[in-house]
């Protein structure tokens, strides 16, 4: 139901779908929150609820493990990610850009150890990067570009053999770059 116009907000009912596994509403003019009680739909793994006008509370993902896929980006959506997000294990995509989460990404993030693209650009997040970043072998892309993410850059990223886009744009971090990151060999 893609690119259409459906409008208002999401029913509380969208709970009730049991056996549900892909749900893609993006890019229609959906207003209003979540419904908290999405994260019951415990076989979802594809959920796209892009560029809608969603906003309130960031929905508990960790509780959706059965996860491939997320994109929530181009919403209203605040709050962060919470620590129960290392708990998606077979998580590949999650496009969160341009939200306005915040706090700092949590360490747990180095768990989801399937994931090939973390797109977090264009939110709130503070604090520095975790070095579990660097456990995410598989990942290809990783954007947190327009954050407040300060300190220095985590010589872990490095160990990334798979990365071919790194953008880190736009934040407060200081000192060099690690040479580690000229190590990486899909950047040779």
């Amino acid at each position: 139901m893609s690119g259409n116009q459906i409008q208002g907000g999401m029913p509380d009912t969208i709970t009730q779908l049991n056996n549900l596994r892909h749900l893609d509403l993006s890019m229609n003019p959906l207003t209003g929150e979540i419904p908290h009680g999405v994260q019951q739909l415990s076989g979802l793994n594809h959920l796209d609820l892009s560029q809608c006008q969603l906003q309130g509370t960031m929905p508990r993902l960790g509780y959706l493990t059965a996860l491939t896929s997320i994109n929530l980006s181009g919403n209203h959506l605040a709050g962060s990610l919470r620590a129960k997000i290392g708990d998606i294990s077979g998580l590949v995509f999650m496009d969160l850009t341009s939200n306005g989460l915040d706090e700092s990404i949590p360490a747990e993030i180095g768990k989801l150890n399937q994931l090939q693209v973390l797109h977090l650009g264009s939110n709130t997040f503070d604090g520095t990067l975790p070095e579990e970043l660097g456990q995410l072998t598989n990942m290809k892309e990783l954007v947190l570009s327009s954050n407040r993410l300060s300190g220095t850059l985590p010589a872990s990223l490095g160990n990334l053999p798979q990365l071919q886009l790194l953008d880190l744009r736009e934040n407060q971090f200081q000192g060099t770059i690690p040479a580690s990151y000229f190590r990486i060999p899909t950047f040779l």
